[in-house]
């Protein structure tokens, strides 16, 4: 009985995963969009699965690639061999993806080498974005205070100040000797990595959000990019010249 259902919840996931890569390879070609009907396998049939995902695309018609478009897409696709995702978010299956366009389309692995920091119009080096610092001259340690901290017991460690004899002065957050720094709003990696050591100001930096300082295309002014359509629309570009001049493989823009 226990191989019996062993083998039926393999079967189940394994369908769960094939559909789920075709649901993502069906987005990246425009044939539905997010938001489509999305039921797992064993919580479901193969027919009210079919019924619900036709009436979406008749509800979003004019927003998908109609059925009749036999042309094939090409998938300019990063070749990066890295993990799918970082600790504590859920994993993606890249090179599964990938083999799950293919099957839709033509995918042409191309080079992503710096595409997240320059910019897709200018090809500029991008920088970081930061939130507004406050900064003081104690020293800074996490520490979780047993008693009661103002009118609670902490639930857990908080960054505090402590001065020269080693006494917890008050939260760093509720530090009166706090000083805005002045207008950084955007600031080089290096500068950067050094206020992270010096301030623990780790979670300060915008990750999703790059700066384009003085770009072109947006008459010498700031331009903002998020990182990830920033990347997407640069490695379009490469593989956009590279076609065009010939496959040559040095066309690719600095």
């Amino acid at each position: 009985m226990k191989s019996w259902c062993h083998r039926e919840n393999k079967g189940y996931s394994l369908s769960n995963r094939k559909m789920a890569q075709d649901y993502i390879a069906r987005v990246v070609l425009g044939r539905t969009k997010v938001g489509e009907y999305f039921k797992l396998a064993h919580s479901s049939s193969r027919r009210s699965r079919r019924k619900r995902r036709k009436q979406f695309r008749q509800q979003h018609r004019e927003e998908l690639r109609p059925n009749d478009d036999m042309r094939r897409t090409i998938v300019a696709y990063g070749d990066a061999s890295v993990r799918g995702t970082y600790k504590g978010n859920t994993p993606i299956p890249v090179k599964q993806v990938q083999k799950a366009i293919a099957e839709k389309a033509i995918v042409i692995p191309t080079d992503e080498f710096r595409t997240s920091v320059t910019c897709c119009h200018c090809h500029q080096r991008l920088v970081n974005v930061a939130l507004l610092i406050y900064i003081c001259n104690h020293r800074k340690k996490k520490h979780r205070s047993s008693f009661f901290w103002g009118n609670m017991i902490e639930s857990r460690s908080t960054l505090k100040c402590y001065n020269e004899e080693n006494h917890i002065l008050h939260r760093t957050s509720q530090c009166p000797e706090r000083r805005l720094t002045n207008n950084l709003f955007f600031i080089p990696y290096i500068i950067t990595q050094l206020l992270t050591s010096l301030y623990s100001l780790g979670n300060r930096v915008i990750y999703p959000l790059k700066l384009c300082p003085q770009c072109p295309a947006n008459n010498e002014n700031r331009l903002h990019w998020n990182r990830d359509v920033n990347a997407a629309t640069s490695i379009r570009t490469i593989l956009v010249e590279y076609i065009r001049q010939g496959f040559n493989l040095e066309s690719r823009p600095a």
